[in-house]
């Protein structure tokens, strides 16, 4: 995702009254007034009547998370890696305690961490409204046991890397990761869509 990308959707979301720009010193984008909400129900109807697809929000999602990676790289704090590190344990927690559909938000919540991190508030913004078109999907495509442990797996890797300031393997790392996800859900709608053999 280039620069003049990210500042069109800055743009529109100003617009949407999403967020807020200052100019000057001591400025940049400012959430709003307004919620995710409205991102996500237009995500929604987009993705329900045909005009948007699983494959734009992981294109998308693959290079706003990369833009992420960076920016985290190169500023976050110690403080706000640990609570990417703390959120991978209490997902590692919750799987072996079975419970699953609340390892899913938490994975999810990882996500959101990684763009708290950032220091802009505008990046936890866009990351939420992605979740929250993603999740149910996830749930309904089923997450098995092995894909669990891959993605505690690729958590682990990434704050690892940022740890040691590698942002360019926590990048690959993140990528690798998004991409399995999105070719379960590809290979799931593809099996709903196969006719029934008689």
């Amino acid at each position: 995702m280039g620069r003049g990308a990210v500042r069109e959707a800055f743009r529109i979301l100003e617009e949407s009254a999403l967020i807020r720009i200052r100019p000057g010193k001591g400025g940049g984008a400012f959430v709003g007034t307004g919620t995710t909400r409205a991102v996500t129900r237009s995500l929604s109807d987009l993705l329900r009547f045909g005009g948007l697809t699983v494959d734009h929000i992981t294109e998308a999602r693959l290079g706003l998370e990369r833009l992420i990676i960076d920016t985290v790289a190169h500023h976050a704090g110690p403080q706000e890696l640990e609570h990417l590190a703390e959120s991978v344990e209490r997902s590692a927690h919750l799987y072996t305690h079975g419970r699953r559909v609340e390892q899913t938000e938490e994975d999810f919540n990882f996500h959101v961490l990684l763009a708290e991190a950032t220091g802009n508030s505008v990046y936890p913004l866009l990351i939420r409204s992605v979740v929250d078109i993603m999740e149910p999907i996830v749930q309904r495509t089923g997450v098995s046991d092995a894909l669990r442990r891959h993605t505690l797996a690729a958590h682990r890797t990434i704050v690892g890397h940022l740890r040691r300031g590698e942002g360019a393997a926590a990048q690959r790392e993140l990528s690798r990761h998004l991409l399995e996800i999105h070719t379960r859900i590809a290979g799931h709608g593809r099996r709903r869509r196969q006719p029934s053999q008689n």
